[in-house]
């Protein structure tokens, strides 16, 4: 009887230690997934931000990404240019040309693509009117976002000062947008932009990534000082963007996420605009912004889907 007994304590502790574990692991499963939900999470309330802040930051010149990027996916390779295009596509060819003179007929192309992408030419825009009514819509809609995104950070341990200061921007925005303070209005918007690496930082480990979304911010800084005419501090953002960007066309191509030939026009119209900046050509710089930023757009949209490809290939490893 004690031989059966002994064995019965055994099996009733293996199954009890059987139990144990299947709880652990499930327990740990259930946390990882939402651990990797709010990650998503963030990533998605991080880009609604980047797209929001950048758009209201173009509408304060009377800009327009959104017909540019249409533009762009709508002319072939094989389309005719314009005069207007072809006058653009000549003064960028002979920039080109200094940074890489075997590129030949295929830099010409890209020349010819970046300048007649425009539907609505950026020089004609009057840069004075301005939709504030719209603009102070989009600052609402922020404060109802960034209701929820702040719980969302909080929970990952974002440092709160980084959170506050968010706030203290946008509080900034609003009372320069009711003013109609255009110029205080644009610093307020880099200023925000200028939050989202630093999220990035405490809650991604794309280094990448990263380092793409700080471009970012220094061109959009660059951008928004047009109007105080402080070209010193222009081109001291331009110069900062340059070496993120530099870094990023050596070693963006990790998991395959950054498509090198994007990145490496994106460095080419980058090193345009630095050009502009230092020649301190106001109606020029903003016709190469435009096509920059429209470049590093597409360059992040081809980044999401690579890297959204690349994590179904991991977890179905």
């Amino acid at each position: 009887m004690k031989k059966y007994s002994w064995i019965k304590y055994l099996i009733i502790s293996f199954i009890i230690v059987v139990i144990i574990t299947i709880a652990m692991i499930f327990l740990y499963q259930k946390t990882t997934a939402k651990s990797l939900d709010i990650n998503d999470k963030i990533t998605d309330e991080l880009t609604y931000l980047d797209t929001t802040l950048i758009s209201m930051l173009n509408g304060l010149s009377n800009l327009n990404t959104a017909s540019l990027l249409i533009s762009n996916e709508s002319s072939g390779s094989g389309s005719q240019s314009t005069s207007q295009g072809s006058d653009s596509s000549e003064g960028s060819s002979s920039e080109d040309s200094s940074d890489s003179q075997g590129s030949g007929n295929q830099s010409k192309q890209q020349n010819i693509e970046k300048y007649e992408l425009m539907q609505e030419p950026v020089l004609d825009k009057d840069k004075n009117d301005i939709d504030w009514r719209e603009l102070e819509d989009k600052a609402e809609s922020l404060y109802n976002s960034w209701a929820t995104i702040t719980i969302d950070l909080n929970s990952q341990n974002v440092s709160k000062n980084d959170i506050l200061m968010f706030n203290t921007n946008l509080d900034n925005l609003m009372n320069s947008l009711k003013n109609k303070d255009k110029k205080n209005s644009k610093i307020c918007l880099a200023n925000l932009y200028s939050s989202l690496p630093k999220y990035m930082e405490q809650t991604s480990q794309d280094s990448n990534a990263i380092s793409f979304r700080r471009v970012k911010s220094n061109v959009l800084f660059s951008y928004a000082m047009l109007d105080t005419g402080d070209w010193d501090s222009i081109n001291k953002f331009l110069s900062q963007a340059e070496a993120d960007l530099k870094n990023l066309v050596e070693t963006g191509s990790v998991n395959g996420n950054f498509k090198k030939s994007t990145v490496d026009k994106s460095y080419v119209l980058l090193r345009e605009l630095i050009k502009t900046g230092n020649e301190k050509n106001i109606d020029l710089f903003y016709v190469k912004y435009m096509n920059l930023i429209a470049e590093l757009e597409k360059v992040w949209t081809e980044y999401c889907f690579g890297l959204f490809f690349w994590l179904i290939w991991k977890n179905m490893l």
